[in-house]
């Protein structure tokens, strides 16, 4: 009786060769996998920050209060000196002095975002620190939010905020914008 052998498998050849294809292919996806994570957490940031002010603005014609969100690095108290990326918490400032004071509640308090994230802030005529709502809803300045993104000046984009309170996003903020990531990034 005649008996087969029946080998399976591959060789060494074989193998390496794959093993070289899926090398190569991590290494061409890599970078652009890099790219969309970072533009996601861009999003994520933004719409968080969004949101919040929406809350915010929402919250103050509701209950008939001026309502604050503020740069914050420990989540309690408003902090001058730290940056927009570092956090924020939201509050009712009762005796309207642009601070928390122990007695008043923070609302939301929003940690440290992605480190690879740079936001800015400015406004017109007001604090850079701190966005206020009234308790009609109008907010006490003009603001944007600018959200550098470490993919480049091309994906910069922003949060704008009305004199009336209203919150959008733009994907494509002014020149002027770009300029001041352009400095932040370098």
């Amino acid at each position: 009786m005649k008996q087969i052998s029946l080998q399976k498998g591959f060789t060494l050849v074989e193998e390496l060769i794959v093993i070289s294809i899926i090398v190569f292919m991590a290494t061409i996806g890599a970078p652009s996998m890099t790219s969309m994570l970072n533009t996601n957490r861009q999003a994520n940031q933004m719409n968080i920050l969004a949101s919040h002010l929406r809350m915010l603005r929402s919250t103050a014609i509701f209950d008939h209060k001026n309502m604050m969100i503020c740069k914050s690095s420990d989540g309690q108290y408003c902090n001058k000196k730290t940056d927009w990326n570092n956090g924020w918490i939201t509050f009712h400032d009762q005796n309207n002095n642009k601070k928390r004071d122990p007695e008043e509640a923070v609302i939301i308090s929003q940690g440290e975002l992605a480190h690879n994230t740079k936001i800015l802030y400015s406004s017109f005529g007001g604090g850079k620190n701190y966005v206020r709502y009234f308790s009609q809803g109008y907010s006490h300045t003009n603001g944007t939010f600018v959200f550098c993104s470490p993919n480049g000046l091309d994906h910069t984009k922003a949060i704008i905020i009305s004199k009336t309170g209203r919150v959008r996003t733009e994907e494509n903020p002014s020149r002027r914008h770009k300029k001041k990531c352009a400095k932040l990034l370098s």
